[in-house]
C-alpha cells in the first residue's frame, strides 16, 4: 500500500454495537453537487458513477443532486468520479442511509471527483473515534498493550470489513504494534474480503520486522545521482548514515525537510550524512525540489519508485521514510524524526 495518509486509531463501544446488529435493507445515498468551491463545476449535466469491488454503478445529475440504491453483503471501500475522470477521496460503502457531497474541479482534460462531505457513514465515525482515542493514548506506557486488546475485539466484531485491513496495514508499516501481535490480528480477519495491497502491506511489514530490525546489517544499494552517476550506501561506511526516502510530490516530505536541513548543519561536520532517495517519475521535478528547497545532502533516485529493483529487498511501503544506519553499518533506527534523529546524533556522535 502506497499511501500518504495519517493514522486514524481510536476506539469506542458505540463502533461495535453498531455493527454488532444484522442489516436488512440496503444502502440508500442520496448525493449533491457542492457548487460553493472555488472553480467547482455549477451546472454538471452527465453522470456520476460509483465504483466499489469490481462493480461500477451509475446515476444520472438532476438539478445537481443524485441517488444510489442497492445491496452489498460487506463493507466495501468506494469512489465516486465522472466518465474519464479521477477521483479524491474514497469512503466505505455499507448498508445505510448516507449522504454525500461532490465537488468537481476541471484540470486540464480531466475532471477530478473530490468527496468533499460524508454522514450516515457508520465506517466514518469510527475512523473519527480511532482518531480520538489514539491521539490521546499514544505515547503512554501502556498504549502497545490497548492497542492490541482493543484490535482484537473490534476486529473480531467484523473480521470482513476492509477498514480493518486497512487499520492493520499502516500500523504494521509505522511499526507501531509488535509484529507477533501483528501476526495474530491478521490471523483474525477474513482475508477474501479485505483488500489485496493490505494484506500485501501488512505481510511486506512483517517480513521486514523479521530482517530489517534494528541491530540488523543494513543491505546496501546503489543507484544514480543528480550528476548521473553511480553512488551506493557503502560510500557512507564509518559515518551515521539517514537514508531519507523521499518525492517532490509528497506534501509531508517537504515539510519535513527544513527540519533535516537543521539537524544536517548541526551535525554534518561531526560524521553524520544523509542520502535522499527520490521517488519521482523523472529528474526534472527531483533536480527542481532540490535547488528549490536548498538541499546539500547527496542525492540519489529511485527510477521504478517503490517498485525499484535496487532497493525491493528494503520494501519501503511508503514516504516520507527512513533508515539510521550506524558506522558499522547496522540499522538503529527506522523512520525516525528530525528532533529524535538530533537527540540520537548527540548521543552517537559523542561516543565516537
Amino acid at each position: 500500500m502506497k499511501k500518504l495518509l495519517p493514522l486514524l486509531f481510536a476506539f469506542g463501544f458505540t463502533a461495535f454495537s453498531l455493527w454488532a446488529v444484522p442489516v436488512k435493507k440496503g444502502y440508500e445515498i442520496s448525493g449533491r453537487i457542492d457548487t460553493s468551491q472555488k472553480g467547482a463545476i455549477k451546472d454538471y449535466k452527465g453522470y456520476i458513477y460509483m465504483r466499489y469491488g469490481n462493480r461500477t454503478d451509475s446515476a444520472l445529475v438532476k438539478d445537481n443532486a443524485f441517488q444510489f440504491s442497492g445491496k452489498i453483503n460487506h463493507p466495501v471501500s468506494a469512489l465516486f468520479m465522472t466518465k474519464n475522470g479521477s477521483f479524491a477521496g474514497s469512503f466505505y460503502l455499507e448498508n445505510s442511509e448516507m449522504s454525500v457531497s461532490l465537488s468537481l474541479l476541471k484540470r486540464g482534460e480531466r475532471t477530478i471527483t473530490f468527496l468533499s462531505g460524508c454522514q450516515g457513514n457508520k465506517t466514518a465515525k469510527t475512523q473519527q473515534e480511532l482518531q480520538a482515542f489514539f491521539q490521546s493514548a499514544y505515547g503512554k506506557p501502556d498504549f502497545k498493550a490497548k492497542l492490541n486488546a482493543k484490535l482484537d475485539s473490534l476486529f473480531r466484531t467484523n473480521p470482513k470489513h476492509p477498514f480493518f485491513g486497512e487499520t492493520l496495514a499502516e500500523l504494521a508499516m509505522e511499526m507501531i504494534l509488535d509484529i507477533e501481535d501483528v501476526e495474530k490480528l491478521l490471523a483474525i480477519l477474513d482475508r477474501n474480503t479485505q483488500d489485496e495491497d493490505d494484506l500485501k502491506s501488512v505481510q511486506d511489514a512483517v517480513w521486514k520486522s523479521k530482517k530489517m530490525a534494528v541491530g540488523n546489517e543494513f543491505k546496501h544499494f546503489e543507484l544514480k545521482d543528480t550528476e548521473g552517476n553511480a553512488l551506493g550506501t557503502e560510500t557512507f561506511k564509518g559515518k551515521v548514515l539517514l537514508v531519507e526516502f523521499w518525492a517532490s510530490w509528497c506534501g509531508p516530505c517537504i515539510e519535513k525537510l527544513p527540519e533535516y536541513k537543521s539537524v544536517y548543519k548541526k551535525h554534518r561536520t561531526g560524521g553524520f550524512e544523509i542520502l535522499g532517495v527520490s521517488f519521482d517519475s523523472g529528474p526534472r521535478p527531483w533536480k527542481k525540489t532540490i535547488k528549490k528547497m536548498g538541499l546539500d545532502w547527496p542525492q540519489v533516485i529511485a527510477p521504478g519508485s517503490f517498485d525499484s529493483p535496487e532497493i525491493a529487498h528494503l520494501k519501503v511501503q511508503f514516504v516520507p521514510s527512513n533508515f539510521l544506519i550506524g558506522p558499522d553499518g547496522k540499522i538503529l533506527a527506522h523512520n525516525i524524526q528530525p528532533e529524535d534523529l538530533d537527540k540520537k546524533l548527540k548521543e552517537l556522535l559523542v561516543k565516537q
